[in-house]
């Protein structure tokens, strides 16, 4: 695990925000132009590139990594020096949404660790594909859970505008910078006008009249087919009047989710099938569930899940996230088997095996005696390899 930087306070249960950067045992620094803001960013042009570029290999889906640099201080105070860039090779992506996964995380810090000891992770950069810039609650999600410290920021790239633009912590919110340097260049982000609010109203009304279908009987396709037209429209209306905010995005992300689920999750049922969603939501932000294979769906107020899972406390652990939506009245979770079984895949450690099936990582001894005979060095796993985990 990361340690724990050295000028940051205990934010205790209190809200993010840039004016609680203790600054006495930041290191003195140089800002490379004239800007009084209550947090700076500057960021090297081999860090600025590395982000675009990643952002434009693929703009069918978002993109994630964190930025690395340092938190430095002067007379006006905070501020910061980006210098790299790491990519979450094995996020979740999709058209979108984006999320951490366990094995983007171990892959972040692993890299951060051998390439840059001495430097800290000041926040993550992603892409929002001919979306804009804004910042959704999936980001601000991702912002709270995993960078919540007053100087860690988001850089928001759209590849297909062009548009760009750093948010940094304000009272527990996101809030844009108007101004940020890139290797001592001036640079200050697109803004763009709010949307018409009938766009919002006419998603929202689409996904409440979702019919109701019984557990295994998918949508019919010609309602997928609506769905998906709907959502161009929406997108086209978009692209011509070039603006955006957090409640059309959202809906927009609703609508993509709900045509995944219609053909991978079938059973969701009419008015609630806004549950399932939030059930899949929160089942992807958890790190130690979203890499699994499982497929949920829903009969009336009944959420039910099929597939397998390695322990018994991965599986309480999903009955745990399921539960804790509201509107959720009862469970099922008897397709979902425990195989005390775990393949290996590339980059794979008995911590992070540990990590995985367990949530702690200081458990893989457990997993190492159980499988004395098939690993010779509990430092080495490599595929094919098939672990036993026992509970």
């Amino acid at each position: 695990m990361e340690k724990r930087p050295i000028g940051e306070k205990d934010m205790g249960a209190g809200m993010p925000d840039i004016s609680r950067i203790d600054i006495k045992e930041l290191k003195a620094g140089s800002f490379p132009g004239p800007d009084d803001r209550d947090l700076r960013i500057s960021i090297t042009e081999a860090a600025y590139g590395s982000v675009k570029e990643h952002a434009a290999e693929d703009t069918a889906v978002e993109i994630c990594g964190v930025l690395v640099g340092e938190v430095l201080k002067d007379e006006k105070g905070p501020f910061l020096l980006i210098t790299a860039a790491i990519r979450g090779e094995n996020a979740a992506t999709q058209a979108g949404q984006v999320t951490f996964t366990q094995e983007a995380w171990s892959h972040i810090l692993e890299t951060k660790d051998a390439a840059y000891p001495e430097l800290r992770i000041v926040g993550w950069y992603h892409s929002h594909p001919a979306f804009g810039i804004f910042i959704s609650s999936q980001d601000q999600f991702i912002q709270t859970t995993l960078f919540s410290q007053p100087w860690q920021v988001a850089f928001v790239v759209d590849p297909v505008s062009g548009d760009e633009g750093f948010f940094v912590w304000h009272e527990g919110a996101l809030a844009k910078v108007g101004r940020y340097w890139v290797d001592g260049l001036s640079r200050s982000p697109a803004g763009h006008a709010a949307p018409g609010p009938t766009v919002v109203k006419k998603v929202e009304e689409l996904l409440a009249a979702v019919p109701r279908s019984a557990p295994d009987t998918p949508l019919p396709l010609y309602f997928i087919a609506s769905l998906l037209l709907f959502g161009l429209l929406c997108l086209g209306v978009y692209l011509s009047v070039r603006s955006a905010n957090a409640g059309m995005l959202a809906s927009v992300d609703r609508l993509i989710r709900a045509i995944a689920w219609a053909g991978d999750a079938p059973g969701a049922s009419g008015a609630d099938y806004r549950l399932l969603y939030e059930v899949s939501r929160r089942m992807m932000q958890d790190p130690l569930v979203a890499s699994l294979k499982i497929q949920a769906g829903q009969e009336n107020k009944r959420i039910w899940c099929r597939g397998e899972v390695s322990t018994l406390a991965q599986k309480e652990r999903v009955a745990r996230i399921i539960k804790s939506v509201p509107g959720v009245e009862s469970v099922d979770l008897a397709g979902l088997s425990v195989t005390h079984l775990y393949n290996v895949v590339e980059g794979d450690t008995l911590e992070k095996v540990a990590l995985r099936v367990y949530g702690d990582d200081r458990q893989w001894e457990r997993i190492y005696r159980a499988n004395a005979d098939r690993v010779k060095d509990p430092k080495k796993i490599s595929p094919p390899l098939t672990l036993r985990i026992p509970e």
